[in-house]
């Protein structure tokens, strides 16, 4: 239980620190991180319901997703979690954190 509740601190923690540290040459106007927030979290819905139509197993449980844009990566992060029963008494937790413009898995617990 320890170990589960370190590892989701972990995942957090890290998915925002990555990408908050922002170049100090380069400004972005309020008005585009808003537009680049908005972007982000409409493409992470669209992500989302697609990952989860294309895995339904029985018995998974999915916590809402959380979207972040990051300048310093110049792309959308979504972080993902979701548990899956095993049995009675088992189950499995997943963290992702997704970059989702390369469709590719940051970090994975």
């Amino acid at each position: 239980m320890k170990l589960s509740i370190l590892l989701v601190i972990g995942t957090l923690s890290l998915s925002l620190l990555v990408g908050c540290d922002y170049p100090k040459s380069e400004k972005i106007s309020a008005e585009k991180k808003l537009e680049l927030a908005e972007k982000c979290g409409k493409t992470g819905k669209e992500y989302f319901n697609d990952s989860v139509r294309n895995f339904s197993f029985k018995g998974t449980v999915w916590d809402e997703p959380e979207y972040h844009y990051s300048s310093k990566l110049n792309t959308c992060l979504i972080h993902i979690r979701y548990i899956r029963e095993l049995g009675t008494e088992s189950s499995l937790q997943y963290n992702q954190v997704i970059d989702i413009f390369a469709n590719e898995v940051i970090l994975y617990g």
